[in-house]
C-alpha cells in the first residue's frame, strides 16, 4: 500500500512538472483503479501496465514535448520578425523625386586630339525616379534612389577633318540609370546633410555636331557601362511630405575605355514628395 502511494505521487509529480498531460491521464486512471499491492511489480500487473509500457509512455511524452517546444520557438520567432517588420515599416517612406542636372566630364586627355579638354562646358539635363527613405532615429536615416539621369557635356572640335569641322560645337549626351545610397544626418529638425556612394549604369551615349542633323552614337567599345562615384548634399523635408535637395556627384571611374581621365561631374537640384 505504501509503495503504491509513493509511486502514484511520483507519477503525479512527473505529470505536473514535465507536461505529460497527453500521455499520463490514462496511465494514472488505470493505476488508481488497481488493487492494493505491496510491490511495484504487482502495481504494474494489476494496473494492466508493465515497465516497458511506462518507458514507452515516457518516450512518447518526451517527443511531444520536444515538438511543442520547437513549435513554440518558431511561433515566437515569427512574432518577433513580424514586430520588427511592422516597426520598420512605420519608419519607411516611399516617394518620387526629380530635378535639374548641370553636368560635365573632366578630362586629362583630349579625345583622340579632336576634342579639347580646355573647351569643356557644362550641359543641362534632368533626373527623375523613385525614393525609399528610412528614418532610423530622429537624427539618422538612410535613403536609396533609383534614378534616370540625362548627363553630358559640350565641347568644340579642334582640328579640321574632311568636312572642315574645326570649331564646330559638339554636344555629348549620356543616359544613365543611377542608384545613389545616402546616409543622412538631421542636425536640426527636418534639415539634413547627406553623403554616400552612387552606382551608374550607362544606357546610351551620343555625340552631336551643332550644324549636322545626325547623331554620332558612341560605340560600346569606346565607353564603360559602369560608373561609380561619391556624392554629398543637403536638403529639407517638410511635414507635408515635400522635400528639396541639392547634391554634387563626383565620379571616380573613367567614362571611356581608351581615353583616361574622363570622369562624370554632376550638380543636381531636386524636388520630391514622400508618401
Amino acid at each position: 500500500m505504501e509503495l503504491r502511494k509513493h509511486f502514484g505521487s511520483f507519477l503525479h509529480i512527473l505529470h505536473e512538472n514535465s507536461s505529460f498531460s497527453l500521455v499520463f491521464p490514462l496511465f494514472l486512471s488505470r493505476l488508481n483503479s488497481a488493487n492494493t499491492c505491496c510491490s511495484a511489480n504487482h502495481i504494474f500487473i494489476h494496473s494492466g501496465y508493465n515497465i516497458m509500457d511506462l518507458i514507452s509512455l515516457l518516450y512518447i511524452g518526451t517527443k511531444n514535448i520536444k515538438r511543442i517546444r520547437e513549435m513554440s520557438r518558431r511561433f515566437l520567432f515569427i512574432c518577433a520578425l513580424f514586430a520588427v517588420v511592422n516597426m520598420s515599416a512605420q519608419n519607411i517612406k516611399f516617394g518620387v523625386k526629380g530635378g535639374l542636372n548641370i553636368s560635365n566630364e573632366s578630362g586629362n586627355e583630349s579625345i583622340g586630339n579632336y576634342i579639347s579638354e580646355d573647351s569643356h562646358k557644362t550641359k543641362t539635363g534632368f533626373h527623375v525616379g523613385a525614393v525609399a527613405n528610412y528614418r532610423i532615429t530622429s537624427k539618422f536615416g538612410v535613403e536609396v534612389d533609383l534614378m534616370y539621369s540625362m548627363q553630358g557635356y559640350k565641347d568644340k572640335l579642334t582640328v579640321e577633318a574632311e568636312q572642315m569641322l574645326s570649331g564646330e560645337n559638339f554636344t555629348v549626351t549620356s543616359h544613365y540609370i543611377n542608384i545613389p545610397i545616402a546616409a543622412k544626418f538631421y542636425p536640426v529638425g527636418n534639415f539634413y546633410v547627406e553623403c554616400g556612394p552612387q552606382m551608374g549604369f550607362l544606357l546610351s551615349k551620343k555625340g552631336k555636331l551643332e550644324n549636322w542633323e545626325n547623331d554620332n552614337p558612341f560605340t560600346s567599345d569606346a565607353n564603360k557601362k559602369f560608373d561609380f562615384g561619391l556624392f554629398g548634399g543637403l536638403g529639407y523635408e517638410f511635414d507635408n511630405g515635400l522635400l528639396v535637395e541639392a547634391r554634387y556627384v563626383h565620379g571616380l571611374t573613367d567614362t571611356m575605355k581608351k581615353v583616361s581621365g574622363h570622369k562624370n561631374r554632376n550638380f543636381q537640384i531636386s524636388i520630391g514628395y514622400l508618401f
